[in-house]
């Protein structure tokens, strides 16, 4: 059974106008309380209980089977999606305070021994 009072979550951009009228921090928190649209990237890895403080931001999300490759551990794309929103899309940023419009992206580097 789906739980109805669970807000829909939709996937959009948000204007540049909307976002440059409220500070980073009310910004990322009406991200994770659905009263703007999740960035597109997320759909992919489905985030939830997420929480955004002063200079600090929790993404929580489950890797599913789909984000396994083919030697049966998750694919990296799947931890770079969560740093990128994280980091270089800024959410840190805005929850520090640092507004910005544009941002580049982060280079993460993941080292595995085989």
């Amino acid at each position: 059974m789906i739980d109805s009072s669970t807000p829909k979550i939709e996937y959009g951009v948000t204007p540049l106008s909307v976002m440059a009228s409220m500070s980073g921090l009310d910004f990322v928190r009406a991200i994770f309380a659905r009263k703007l649209p999740e960035p597109p990237i997320m759909e992919p890895v489905e985030p939830f209980d997420c929480t955004a403080e002063t200079g600090h931001v929790v993404i929580h999300s489950v890797p599913g089977m789909r984000h396994y490759n083919p030697i049966g551990s998750v694919h990296g794309g799947y931890a770079a999606i969560l740093l990128d929103f994280r980091d270089g899309a800024g959410g840190a940023d805005h929850a520090a305070g640092r507004h910005r419009l544009h941002y580049a992206g982060v280079q993460d580097l993941v080292h595995s021994a085989a």
